[in-house]
């Protein structure tokens, strides 16, 4: 195997992984070197599209965790992916559940932290709130943010679509913008799926948001479940907007709109 198929095959793992955890893992330790020769590599030779467009993406892709989720091996092996020398830029957790595993604080463990990761994608993630929140602050260098069609338990319970976001009857724009903690956003795109999709908006507008906002600079929401955009969903945009500062780019798509445009541009604008 060369050098960089063998990395290759580090960057998709679950469903379509080329070779087992224990496998890799075992040439890892059988070979120490090759964590230092995978550092050396141009980050070129794993070109991405979008955003940043250097570094390498790492693809979890495991509905409901049936393949990783007891895999021993796994745990080590992602393990070594973090070592902060390894151009691992961009990470895709794809159908990956909290429920489904052994231990959950592993679980929760081996996928956190990566330090060079500054773009994340959740789709069809399946946690805790707890959770969910604490694996977006993990990552340290995050500045691209996409959610799509996860399901936080407490927020599908409610089984609403119509959640306010309380906290800004009580907070000022800037009481909440000072209070975020967290990486620092430039994009954001979320996918309105799922009830937790919807909650989330009202999430990311409070002090207890897992990102900071005041600097992002792209917003993209995409309404896959038939949303009406009315005066409620147009005060949350509103609150997002405020949040920030420097905000260059606004992408809504596939909205129902319910209330004179004028006055849905008046509220947002």
């Amino acid at each position: 195997m060369t050098l960089a198929i063998f990395f290759k095959a580090y960057l998709t793992l679950g469903q379509g992984q080329s070779h087992s955890c224990r496998d890799l893992h075992g040439h890892i330790q059988n070979s120490p070197a090759v964590l230092r020769a995978l550092a050396r590599l141009d980050q070129r030779a794993f070109p991405l599209q979008g955003a940043g467009g250097e570094g390498s993406e790492l693809v979890i892709n495991d509905p409901n965790s049936s393949i990783l989720g007891r895999d021993q091996f796994f745990h080590f092996l992602v393990e070594h992916l973090k070592d902060p020398h390894i151009p691992i830029s961009r990470l895709k957790l794809s159908g990956l559940s909290w429920f489904n595993v052994p231990s959950v604080a592993s679980w929760h463990a081996a996928l956190t932290s990566f330090p060079n990761v500054s773009s994340l994608f959740l789709n069809g993630v399946i946690c805790e709130e707890v959770h969910f929140l604490a694996l977006i602050r993990s990552f340290p260098a995050l500045t691209h943010l996409r959610l799509d069609e996860n399901r936080i338990r407490a927020y599908e319970a409610t089984r609403s679509l119509g959640v306010e976001n309380v906290e800004s009857r009580f907070a000022s724009i800037e009481d909440i913008r000072n209070s975020q903690r967290g990486p620092e956003l430039i994009s954001l795109h979320v996918g309105i799926t799922t009830v937790s999709d919807r909650i989330v908006l009202d999430l990311l507008a409070t002090r207890n948001s897992p990102v900071v906002l005041r600097h992002l600079r792209e917003l993209i929401i995409r309404d896959y479940a038939n949303i009406i955009c009315d005066i409620s969903f147009a005060r949350r945009l509103n609150m997002l907007l405020e949040l920030t500062t420097d905000l260059f780019d606004l992408d809504l798509d596939n909205f129902k709109i319910s209330m004179c445009i004028r006055l849905l541009c008046m509220i947002v604008f």
